[in-house]
């Protein structure tokens, strides 16, 4: 009995266990220097190949028009009888920035290997400092306190994102309350209509992708004030509630700084 207790324990543990968060990277096409090296390098090759071997770290390259965790540039070039590249990576969602650089008398691309592995054990090294842990509402809203003032201003939600929209509905009114606005407000008029709509995208990465689009319009004039998207991509057994969740904060926090720049 007392063993049937424990796996049922264990069972539930496991199911209360958070999704996972992939690490997601865009690498644009590396920079040649000077002469550019050895003839028939090409950039767009360096940084495709480059990609591949940051997989192996499980840090996963991903189109430009999704939002990724990392935001990879690189330039190569030669001195001497030595083959250089240096590397810049930057944190989306912190602004922290990390340098790599690795040199040798070898080909260029014989050099990836060693420098998918520094960047690696350098983000591991930063820890949440570099790639911070998945927001909460609160967290989210804390971030934005000193720029956005909701004023008790009456935002009214429309959701349009499928099996996960009460997710979202959750989430983005908890947010929005601790930055001071009314979220659909009983006998009310709005002030601003914010309509959320995507889906779940599935692509080859060992998770479940959520891409997000908002905008914010002018309740009375019916104008668009701004838009923006967010996407996250995850693992695990929430990996879709977690998914919609981050790529929530993500777009949310992109269109309230907006407006706020926008003086609304």
């Amino acid at each position: 009995m007392i063993r049937n207790l424990l796996i049922l324990l264990a069972c539930s543990v496991a199911l209360l266990l958070p999704a996972e968060q992939l690490t997601t990277v865009t690498v644009e096409a590396f920079t040649p220097r000077g002469s550019g090296g050895q003839a028939g390098t090409n950039g767009t090759d360096l940084a495709r190949e480059f990609a591949r071997e940051l997989k192996t770290k499980e840090i996963y390259s991903i189109p430009p028009q999704q939002e990724a965790r990392i935001a990879v540039t690189g330039s190569y070039f030669s001195y001497g009888d030595k083959n250089f590249i240096v590397l810049k990576a930057v944190s989306t969602e912190s602004g922290e920035v990390l340098a790599v650089a690795v040199n040798g008398e070898k080909p260029f691309t014989a050099l990836l290997a060693e420098l998918a592995d520094d960047l690696a054990a350098q983000i591991k090294a930063e820890g949440n400092v570099f790639l911070p842990p998945p927001q909460t509402a609160l967290s989210a809203a804390g971030r934005l306190m000193n720029q956005v003032s909701g004023n008790r201003r009456n935002i009214q939600l429309v959701i349009q994102a499928g099996a996960q929209g009460p997710t979202v509905m959750r989430e983005l009114a908890r947010m929005l309350n601790y930055l001071g606005f009314a979220v659909n407000a009983k006998g009310a008029e709005p002030d601003f209509q914010l309509v959320v709509g995507g889906g779940t995208l599935k692509n080859d990465l060992p998770g479940t992708t959520a891409f997000l689009r908002m905008r914010l319009v002018d309740a009375k004039t019916k104008t668009v004030v701004t838009w923006s998207s967010g996407s996250a991509t995850c693992t695990g057994e929430n990996a879709a509630q977690e998914a919609f969740t981050s790529a929530t904060f993500s777009a949310a926090s992109d269109l309230l700084l907006k407006m706020a720049e926008a003086g609304k």
